[in-house]
């Protein structure tokens, strides 16, 4: 399969913008969804373009949990595993839209890379509501309800989605969850918040 050049590129994307009917698009909701999440809708426009420029529809959108769901890291990690923080926004939350999810890097305009702990304390100055170990292990466990979206990755780089309303205790220091998709298939791991993150390590949060 041959790739489209830079030129191809661009003159599509100058087409769409002359030919998109701009009076039937929310501006509140563009602003929301493109202009201050690049990654997201990048990827939602990749796989748009890979069902050949039609809209996609039939994917879930709503997940549920019930109230009394809980995550026990000794069960699915291993001894020695403690939950040491959650967001009680994604606690509260039995359901969510998975259309609504932001995958966010938070990295600042220039930065290459952010610690870990910088990464957790700008996602809650922000306000996001981070998604907890609860909602990784049901969408572990039912894989098929995996947005699409978070298969495609960033220039050319597998992207690592991480639920950082759970923070994971081991002796070794904190740690938080994350899913990928490599060879093929769903893998999940673990991450620990002293290393350094790129763009590829992406949050799945929640806007307020």
């Amino acid at each position: 399969m041959s790739k489209p050049s830079l030129e191809q590129g661009l003159q599509g994307l100058l087409s769409l913008a002359v030919n998109v009917n701009w009076s039937r698009v929310n501006a509140d909701l563009f602003q929301r969804t493109v202009v201050q999440d690049p990654v997201g809708a990048g990827a939602q426009f990749t796989a748009f373009l890979e069902n050949g420029a039609r809209a996609i529809v039939g994917e879930p959108k709503v997940i549920a949990l019930q109230p009394s769901t809980f995550f026990n890291p000794v069960e699915f990690i291993g001894k020695d595993w403690t939950i040491e923080e959650e967001d009680e926004g994604s606690r509260e939350r039995t359901q969510i839209d998975l259309t609504a999810i932001r995958l966010e890097s938070m990295l600042k305009q220039g930065e290459m890379r952010v610690k870990g702990q910088d990464k957790l304390r700008r996602l809650k100055d922000a306000g996001y509501i981070r998604l907890d170990a609860r909602w990784f292990q049901f969408l572990w466990e039912n894989q098929p309800l995996i947005p699409a979206r978070w298969k495609l990755q960033t220039d050319g780089k597998t992207m690592f989605i991480y639920f950082d309303g759970t923070i994971l205790r081991s002796p070794d220091g904190r740690f938080t969850l994350y899913l990928s998709w490599i060879g093929g298939r769903w893998n999940w791991g673990l991450r620990w918040l002293n290393n350094d993150w790129d763009a590829v390590n992406l949050s799945a949060v929640l806007a307020i």
